[in-house]
């Protein structure tokens, strides 16, 4: 989302006047489609322990922490495979340690979007948003295990091509279906791997 917001500001600032600028954003197809129905029951429903952060290039970053853990935590609570989800540690829970990372080239986003912003929207901007979403889980009594797993949401600024075969969404909808994706995804292999 910060390669968006860059290329959106300087869009914003040298086109302001055009008032005929679009924004939409898709969702990476890459990413195995994994939805609710496909993880299968729990016989041994117990709580997790939730932390995230979210980081920004490698850093952390405070903004979008909160939007970031709110949407993570719907999604396993959403998932009913944990009697509760809190982030407060007991003896018999399943812990999640999980790093969101927003990587993007904001350079790259800023020169795209001053050439849109200066042509109007005539040239339009694509740009890309990586996700790296690393996870270490601990089931209780047992060794640690890190996943990673990567998504991205491209956008379209102006009269940019979009990508072929996507629906366009609002930057927050792509933003919700990318961390849908992952945490999906993520408990669907530990239940594959027989670990959840």
């Amino acid at each position: 989302m910060r390669s968006v917001r860059a290329a959106v500001l300087v869009i914003v600032l040298a086109g302001l006047t055009a008032g005929c600028l679009s924004i939409k954003s898709y969702v990476d197809p890459f990413l195995p489609q994994v939805g609710y129905g496909d993880l299968l029951p729990r016989r041994d429903v117990r709580p997790a322990v939730l932390t995230v952060a979210f980081h920004r290039n490698g850093e952390p970053a405070s903004l979008g922490t909160s939007r970031a853990r709110d949407e993570i935590r719907a999604v396993f609570e959403k998932s009913k495979l944990f009697s509760a989800v809190s982030d407060k540690s007991t003896d018999d829970a399943d812990r999640f340690d999980i790093v969101l990372d927003n990587r993007g080239d904001v350079g790259a986003a800023m020169a795209k979007g001053m050439l849109t912003g200066i042509t109007f929207g005539g040239a339009g901007s694509r740009v890309t948003d990586g996700y790296v979403f690393t996870v270490k889980f601990q089931r209780a009594g047992r060794e640690p295990l890190t996943k990673v797993y990567r998504h991205a949401i491209h956008s379209t600024i102006g009269d940019a091509a979009a990508p072929q075969g996507i629906a366009p969404l609002s930057i927050s909808e792509a933003f919700s279906k990318v961390v849908e994706g992952l945490v999906l995804n993520l408990l669907l292999d530990l239940q594959k791997e027989e670990r959840l």
